[in-house]
């Protein structure tokens, strides 16, 4: 009954804080503080006295009381009368202990203003941030309501929003964004760090037309922005919750902002802002500032793993690292990771996350599983990757803020209904104050083999204590959680607080260990508890064994001047006879290009031809981009260079290539070195293939894809008479005996080769489900096809990320013509809605057709028409599908066996779900 009345008296006193413009701004330290009149009324004659209290919150408390007069006040430069209180002996305000007090100023009987603080000093020292003099990593979580699609009755609802502060803290989340009096006033009583400001463009700012999605990069005249932002931040600062501010999100770019209106806009505004409150650190321009004008904080947005590159590419930090320290600022990455998931965990289709969602999940068995996945995956790698980077002789990154969708809003009026997706728990490991993160890029294992990982100790304990007298423990266990193996404990050495320590491990793993997943678990403990925990999978493989395919007489022929494929070739006991030149080719069987094999010379595209013809098979492995030229094939392949790719796709459905691997074998190979940036070489593709031609497409399959909207293949092959030619990109040699995911795969496509497996063209007498499955079945693998994937909630011309609540399953295609993306999802160009387009594919028909249905429904407010045509030749007649309207159209078609390009023209607001052929 007792912790009843309190915190319902709390709540009720918290309601007193929800006043509009502050009277005064009362800025304190950790023994002074600063009172600043801002709308007070006018001050008395010179000698009449003014009274203030300063008293404990809520009980009432008092800390201090006094008098002042007119001549005990000074002027700052923009004119506000103020008065500073010293020596004074407050209890700090901590996230652990937010201690309160309400500050109240009294002329006579009349209360001029009072304001509810909290004394604490926040500052940017060096690299670093410090709170009461401790330095302090902010672990950030940028979106949060008010405006994340909650439902609008919580956002007043005292009892719902200290339950989703609590939940953030429960995660080891101390730094949010959030606005609003009722969300700052529980951030400052349960102890939740804010960064806040103007977030976007500058108030009454505007976009140039010469760049876009620059969130307003002509600034507004500054006798309008400055009262604008004296108004923002006068509203923040008498919040101990809200320690940094920001004055612009985005604005310019990184490229034109050193030359553009904002920054010396920003160097005046920022300049003022420290006028008004110069108790907090400054982010000017958030995300593409980096750390202009100097004297703030350096921040950048970064998505590696997202829109572009891939998770491990966030080693590569130590240019803005190196930047960041030059000004003397702390480094902070405001927003990162995106990836974001809907309420029933489909990666979201607005905008620019439509290819980039497709490029991630598209072929997979379970797209809302995989999303989810890899969420918390790049949610867990790119925190704990940033934490790695400090030292003894330098703080590294300041702070992380991942800027992704944690959580499931859109239904829940009750913090127990809030959905908590797997990135979220992932959060809370990554978070952790004192860190455990071990650090394996060799995770494809045989049996017997001896597992090596680093192991990183992160000391940002709350309490600010030194961690000492430790030890860590490794082991290993099965999907049901049983131990494989004896626990190897090490000591941990003393890692004084903000400091991070380094331990080499090894784990032996049985020689009879059966193939499968297993979890590498590790526990940092004092005194027998836990300290913190932390871990990550491993897969391991039967060793790849020959089969009758490999000893057939068909005869294996291989190509390979540096002898690196002979070596990595015999490690899986597959022997050829090599052959020293390209200038004439074997008359049949099989034909291994070695990794790296062609160089200035290439096979002569006639023999090639003739080759094929005969039933001869090529295997084409691994070619450098630099040299690489497509003349020598039946059809025209580019090659396009690439830093890595990772989390390979298979596509077309190829039982026979992809033997007892699955596409979560062709996510991360083992670690072969470093870059000259310090990222681990774990791409199974560096570099990429694609058709240049669409009518090529007509005797080519892709059986791994990769890229923006799986775009790109990884391996495919292409079919010339009784023979074909596999063009693999995998760096299989190079890691053959070392990962047996890699040897497997090598073995699979020897074997496939000398086999008689022969897929040939789709097969088209099933069905095609026009959604994901059209990429998992191999009918949709290059926008050359014209074919857009629809989502309901798709919109290729805004920039929002999506709407929770709505349903962003990709149910079918749209008709758009030629298009692409940029590299970070963007389509260009965007088609002309009224202009008709068309999609294109291809197969095989294994008998004679009589008809062809399209099963279609038209999104928009008119009539839209769908013609048909085979082989370049319109079939029927035009068919009309109202607006709103859904229906099967038929054509009646005569076409043979054998193979067959499909064609069909229409608006563009016609999706397509199921074609078929009978």
């Amino acid at each position: 009954m007792i912790v009843r009345f309190l915190s319902a008296l709390i709540l009720a006193l918290s309601a007193a804080y929800t006043s509009a413009s502050p009277a005064f701004l009362a800025l304190p330290s950790t023994d002074t503080l600063t009172l600043k009149l801002l709308n007070a009324p006018a001050m008395p004659a010179s000698g009449e006295p003014l009274r203030y209290t300063i008293a404990h919150w809520p009980d009432g408390a008092r800390l201090t009381s006094g008098t002042f007069s007119v001549a005990d006040m000074r002027s700052d430069a923009q004119g506000h009368r103020m008065l500073t209180l010293t020596n004074l002996k407050p209890k700090l305000w901590w996230p652990s202990a937010p201690e309160l007090y309400t500050v109240s100023i009294f002329r006579g009987s009349d209360t001029l203003g009072s304001a509810r603080i909290g004394f604490r000093k926040f500052e940017a020292r060096g690299g670093s941030f410090f709170l009461n003099g401790r330095a302090l990593y902010l672990r950030g979580m940028p979106i949060n309501p008010p405006g994340r699609g909650e439902p609008a009755s919580v956002n007043h609802d005292r009892n719902y929003i200290d339950g989703y502060i609590r939940l953030l803290k429960s995660h080891n989340v101390n730094l949010i964004r959030t606005d609003g009096e009722d969300w700052l006033n529980a951030c400052d009583e349960l102890g939740m760090l804010v960064f806040q400001g103007n977030y976007g463009g500058a108030p009454g700012g505007r976009k140039s037309s010469s760049e876009i999605h620059t969130g307003g990069d002509i600034p507004p005249p500054l006798t309008s922005a400055i009262p604008a932002y004296r108004r923002i931040f006068a509203d923040l600062a008498n919040h101990p919750s809200v320690v940094i501010y920001v004055l612009t999100n985005e604005v310019a770019s990184p490229r034109t902002y050193q030359k553009s209106l904002y920054l010396p806009f920003l160097e005046k505004i920022q300049k003022d802002v420290q006028g008004l409150d110069p108790t907090r650190p400054i982010i000017a321009n958030a995300g593409f500032g980096e750390g202009l004008p100097s004297g703030g904080v350096f921040d950048i947005h970064r998505y590696a793993g997202w829109y572009s590159r891939t998770m491990v590419d966030w080693y590569d930090l130590g240019t803005w690292i190196q930047s960041a320290r030059r000004l003397k600022e702390p480094f902070t990455i405001s927003e990162c990771v995106g990836a974001y998931t809907s309420d029933a965990g489909d990666f979201l289709t607005m905008s620019k996350q439509l290819s980039t969602m497709i490029g991630w999940v598209g072929a997979q068995p379970d797209p809302r599983r995989a999303a989810m996945e890899y969420q918390a995956e790049l949610v867990k790698q790119v925190v704990e990757i940033t934490r790695r980077f400090r030292t003894d002789s330098d703080p590294g990154v300041a702070s992380t803020m991942p800027f992704t969708y944690f959580l499931g809003l859109s239904h829940a009026t009750d913090p127990r209904d809030i959905i908590q997706k797997p990135a979220f728990d992932a959060l809370r490991v990554a978070f952790q104050p004192v860190l455990i993160s071990p650090e394996c890029w060799t995770r494809n294992l045989s049996p017997g083999a001896t597992l090596r990982l680093r192991l990183h100790i992160v000391n940002d304990d709350d309490d600010g204590r030194t961690l000492e007298a430790a030890s860590v423990s490794t082991f290993v266990t099965d999907s049901g959680g049983n131990e494989i193996t004896e626990p190897v404990t090490m000591s941990a050495p003393s890692v004084p607080y903000y400091s991070n320590r380094i331990l080499d491990a090894s784990v032996a793993l049985p020689e009879n260990l059966r193939p499968g997943e297993y979890r590498v678990s590790c526990v940092l403990s004092r005194d027998g508890k836990s300290i913190s925990g932390n871990e990550f999978t491993v897969r391991v493989y039967s060793r790849p064994q020959p089969t009758q395919a490999l000893s057939r007489t068909r005869a294996l022929s291989l190509y390979d001047p540096s002898g690196k494929t002979k070596k990595a070739l015999a490690s899986l006991g597959i022997a050829a006879r090599e052959v020293s030149s390209l200038t004439k080719l074997p008359e049949t069987g099989v034909l291994v290009l070695g990794e790296d094999a062609l160089g200035t010379s290439v096979p002569d595209s006639g023999q090639v031809v003739e080759f094929l013809r005969r039933g001869g098979r090529i295997v084409c492995l691994r070619q450098s981009p630099e040299i690489w030229t497509s003349k020598w094939l039946p059809c025209s392949v580019d090659m396009s260079a690439n830093k890595g790719f990772t989390y390979i796709q298979q596509t077309g459905d190829n039982a026979a290539l992809w033997k007892t691997l699955t596409n979560d074998d062709l996510r991360l190979w083992n670690q072969t070195g470093v870059s000259e940036n310090k990222v681990p070489d774990v791409f199974p593709v560096r570099s990429i293939l694609r058709l240049t031609k669409l009518e090529d497409l007509r005797s080519t399959r892709v059986w791994a894809a990769t890229d923006q909207m799986l775009t790109s293949a990884a391996l495919m092959e292409i079919y010339e008479g009784r023979g074909s030619v596999l063009l693999s990109q995998f760096a299989c040699a190079d890691r053959a005996g070392f990962d047996p995911a890699a040897s497997q795969l090598l073995a699979n496509l020897i074997e496939y080769a000398l086999g008689d497996a022969d897929p040939g063209s789709l097969d088209l007498s099933q069905p095609i489900q026009w959604g994901l499955s059209a990429f998992r079945e191999g009918a949709l693998v290059t926008n050359l096809q014209g074919f857009l994937p629809y989502s309901p909630t798709y919109a290729h011309d805004g920039s929002s990320k999506g709407r929770l609540a709505s349903d962003h399953r990709i149910d079918g295609v749209t008709l758009v013509g030629t298009y692409h993306f940029t590299s970070n999802g963007w389509l260009r160009p965007i088609p002309d809605p009224k202009a008709e387009a068309w999609g294109v594919f291809f197969g095989r028909l294994p008998s004679p057709v009589s008809s062809f249905s399209a099963t279609v429904r038209n999104v928009s407010r008119r009539s839209e028409s769908l013609r048909l045509l085979l082989d370049h030749t319109e079939a029927g007649s035009a068919a009309t599908i109202p607006a709103g309207g859904s229906k099967t159209v038929r054509w009646p078609v005569s076409h043979a066996a054998g193979d067959v390009r499909v064609e069909l023209r229409g608006g563009q607001s016609l999706v397509i779900t199921r074609t078929q052929f009978d």
